[in-house]
């Protein structure tokens, strides 16, 4: 073994004379064997024991080089091992998944997910420390680390009980917290600094005021005094202070050259001159130009007290040109009395220009919700002049806006009116009337058609605060006021009214486990001690235990009949027909995440309201409210990806398209309203028009020889037009270069049916496909030119199809196209404009022929 060294045995004692006795006279048993021994001379023993004590020490040597390097090998092994789990841990955090039990035990994947756990909600408390270190007052009345401090012990408390996570969320929070301490304590001492500067400013403007010949050389040692204190000797920054001091002061020209003689001091080689030669010569030329035109006390005054009012003016927000107009025109009196020039007076050109601006922008807010601009004639040309949409002007001004509104609509809207005499702006919440008021204005169709994200992020949160509060009237007033809007938008739009999913997620959870007209009372049994507040904080750092909504049920059930539900409920509000097989399949893992704080949420609320958990009912909610968020591409066959919708809810019903292509709108995929209020499934409307593509292009469904379907066919995400690429089945775009040979049929015709005598199988062979037959299919060149070539292509498009240039081929150097699909809606406004005609032919025609009157063949059925 290790350490062991070698043996000398001593010389083996030698037995002479040896007396055998004689054989017993009685009988015994049969002797037992024994070991064998050995007799000899004890050197050769001694030798012999010396060798095999050599050879085990050479072995147990050899025995301890091969344990080491295995334990080497070991070693490497585990730190490989550790390094995976490591990066497993952090993938899995990041992602969102739960904690793997597999590797619970395994220091290298438990402390890296608890570590980024804990990392993670360290820089939460971060950002909500700085949010409490911002309010501190920082005249120095305040310690700022026992500010820290205190609140910190208010919001951890004693920790979660886990040691791990707990001291490395203590250390990670501790680095922030002492940089923001420091930080504070810096914005203090520049606070008070300030302040002390401002002190011996206004101080010294009163020595000014009070001599029109400036300081004299005992108050400008006075002043340089206070200064070197609060410089604590510091020569330079104290010299560079008084420098300031001075030109702010100075206000006329017996001022200036009374202070410059203090700061000269007749020569004194310790004056303020004598030490700043340069800066003092610099501050006498700019005083004397600065006292050029503001010769006297009066006129100095006068100016500075204008300045004061500008500045107090265009603070607030709607200033008006005619406002500034009144400054410029107070600025031209004192000019002409003093002679001050116009340059002292900064300022005006820029503010009259914004205020111009921001008049043309609320007089287009109060255009688009009277109706006056046609959103899709007149926006271009508002675009054009000012370099925004007009829903983006609307947005921005809506405060401001709805102001002008409210006073030119006072009698309809009196309590909202009321409300701008206190808060400058209508305030949504501040009576029920208020509320109904707004609801009303925000459900004007006209407004709706306007304001594509609903109302500004200003009322999203005056209306969520109140929501979210714990003023039982107020969260039952906004209740109430959204059910208002509901029934008016329709439930499909209505998430765009809400600042957050928070917010959107209690209206749901209120008008689902509660219902009816809620009233204060109502309100505040439920919400106003704040309700159950672990378990939604608990859902926003990912800790779900659902378990604790059902008592005694195994948590393994539990977690199944939860995946159950939402996926049940998302298939149900989403029209999937079944491809939707689980959020964690079907959605982004961040997306997958979202839900699960929004379920567990729900599942809190409900609890909260009920007394107990439903699942499949709270799930039932959630899918309402996550679905409104994503968009479906379709993929080949019957698959379908679901991704976050770019567009919001634009898209989703026939007067709010996303976009005009082609003088064609524009929709989004997926369940949109038609002409008649009906949902209609734009993303099934894209396989029919896919397989008319085919019919009429099947030269560019022959990728490589291969004949492909018009189900093949996927859809990518869409660009900024809201066209989506069309992707073959290894995912490349498809693609048409100008002046390629391209296979097309020489007339397609529809004929709206099966042909005569055939059955579907024989009748798509020769041609037939959806209604549409044709001749044959030959080759046909694509012109050369990019102009012909994009005409040419478009003609034979399809609906929905969209032809775009996507580059130049580098072979040929003509230019390439793709075909891009917009979805469209099918029961439009020609659509239902070509029902009332032929419904107007059919009743004249058998007017004219005196048939009996059918009204299920008048109406088209």
């Amino acid at each position: 073994m290790a350490g062991q060294r070698e043996q000398s045995f001593p010389t083996t004692p030698t037995f002479k004379n040896v007396q055998p006795t004689a054989a017993p006279s009685t009988y015994t048993d049969v002797g037992k064997a024994t070991a064998a021994q050995v007799q000899g001379q004890g050197q050769a023993l001694q030798t012999l024991g010396n060798a095999f004590s050599g050879f085990f020490s050479s072995a147990a040597k050899s025995l301890d080089e091969v344990a080491d390097a295995m334990q080497r090998e070991d070693i490497v092994q585990t730190q490989r091992e550790n390094k995976a789990l490591e990066w497993q841990a952090l993938t899995d955090k990041k992602t969102g998944r739960a904690m793997d039990l597999r590797y619970a035990d395994r220091m290298a994947y438990a402390g890296t997910y608890v570590s980024a756990q804990a990392d993670e909600d360290a820089f939460k408390l971060t950002e909500a420390a700085k949010l409490h270190m911002s309010d501190m007052p920082l005249d120095g009345s305040v310690n700022a680390e026992q500010y820290m401090k205190e609140w910190y012990e208010k919001e951890i408390g004693s920790g979660t009980g886990d040691p791990m996570y707990d001291a490395r969320k203590l250390y990670t929070f501790t680095q922030q917290a002492q940089s923001m301490v420091s930080q504070a304590n810096e914005n203090v001492r520049k606070t008070v600094e300030t302040n002390s500067l401002n002190s011996v400013l206004n101080a010294t403007k009163a020595e000014m005021n009070a001599s029109p010949d400036g300081l004299t050389t005992g108050k400008a040692a006075d002043t340089y005094q206070r200064l070197l204190t609060m410089a604590r000797g510091n020569v330079a920054q104290a010299d560079k202070w008084h420098e300031g001091i001075v030109r702010e002061s100075v206000t006329n020209y017996g001022q200036a050259l009374g202070t410059l003689k203090a700061l000269y001091d007749d020569g004194n080689p310790n004056s303020w001159a004598a030490r700043n030669p340069a800066a003092y010569t610099r501050l006498s030329e700019d005083l004397f130009k600065q006292t050029h035109r503001i010769k006297t006390f009066e006129a100095g005054m006068a100016v500075q007290q204008w300045n004061q009012d500008f500045q107090a003016l265009i603070a607030q927000p709607g200033v008006t040109p005619a406002q500034i107009a009144d400054m410029e025109e107070k600025a031209y009196q004192i000019d002409s009395r003093h002679g001050v020039g116009p340059e002292v007076f900064r300022g005006l050109d820029a503010a009259f220009k914004k205020s111009l601006r921001t008049k043309a922008e609320v007089s287009v807010f109060g255009m688009a919700v009277n109706g006056a601009i046609n959103g899709i004639h007149d926006g271009p040309t508002v675009a054009t002049h000012l370099g925004k949409s007009v829903g983006a002007i609307v947005n921005e001004n809506y405060e401001l806006g709805l102001r002008d509104i409210v006073v030119q609509r006072q009698a309809a809207m009196p309590a909202l009116a009321e409300t701008i005499k206190t808060y400058g702006i209508p305030n949504a919440v501040a009576s029920e009337q208020a509320t109904q008021e707004f609801m009303a204005f925000l459900s004007d169709p006209i407004v709706q058609a306007a304001s594509p994200k609903g109302t500004s992020e200003v009322y999203k949160q005056q209306l969520g605060g109140a929501l979210m509060g714990r003023d039982p009237a107020k969260i039952a007033q906004v209740y109430r006021g959204y059910r208002t809007l509901e029934d008016k938008v329709g439930s499909e739009v209505l998430e765009k009214y809400f600042p957050n999913d928070e917010t959107y997620g209690r209206f749901l959870a209120m008008k689902a486990y509660i219902g009816g007209d809620i009233d204060a009372q109502t309100a505040g049994q439920y919400f106003a001690n704040g309700g159950d507040i672990k378990p939604l904080t608990d859902a926003a750092k990912g800790r779900f235990e659902w378990s604790q909504f059902k008592p005694g049920a195994k948590p393994a059930e539990v977690d199944l009949s939860v995946d159950k539900a939402i996926t049940a409920a998302m298939r149900k509000h989403t029209g999937s027909d079944g491809w939707f097989s689980g959020i964690d399949s079907s959605l982004p893992s961040k997306d997958a995440r979202r839900v699960r704080e929004m379920l567990y949420r729900q599942a809190t609320y409900m609890r909260q309201m009920t007394g107990e958990v439903d699942f499949d009912k709270a799930a039932d909610v959630v899918a309402q409210q996550i679905a409104k968020g994503y968009t479906f591409l379709p993929g080949q066959g019957k698959h379908y990806q679901m991704v976050p919708n770019p567009y919001g809810s634009k898209g989703t019903e026939l007067g709010n398209p996303l976009n005009m292509v082609n003088g064609k709108p524009v929709y989004a995929l997926g369940n949109v309203k038609d002409v008649d209020g009906q949902l209609e499934n734009t993303a099934k409307t894209f396989r029919e028009d896919m397989a008319e593509f085919k019919v009429k292009v099947p030269g560019l469904m022959t990728p490589h020889g291969q004949e492909i379907d018009g189900k093949d066919i996927a859809l990518g995400l869409p660009d900024n037009n809201g066209l989506h690429p069309m992707l073959m089945p290894s995912g490349a775009p498809i693609r048409v270069i100008a002046g390629q040979k391209l296979a097309m049929p020489d007339k397609v015709t529809d004929t709206g049916s099966i042909l005569p005598g055939m059955d579907v199988a024989t009748s798509m062979k020769s041609g037939y496909q959806g209604g549409l037959t044709y001749e044959k299919v030959a080759p046909v060149d694509v012109p050369k030119g990019e102009a012909e070539a994009f005409k040419f292509l478009q003609s034979k498009a399809p609906p929905g199809v969209f032809y775009v240039k996507a580059g130049v081929d580098p072979a040929s150097g003509a230019a390439f196209f793709e075909p891009r699909y917009g979805a469209r809606i099918k029961n439009d406004y020609d659509k239902r404009k070509e029902t009332i005609q032929k419904r107007e032919a059919n009743v004249e025609k058998r007017r004219n022929s005196h048939e009996v009157f059918n009204p299920i063949e008048t109406i088209g059925m």
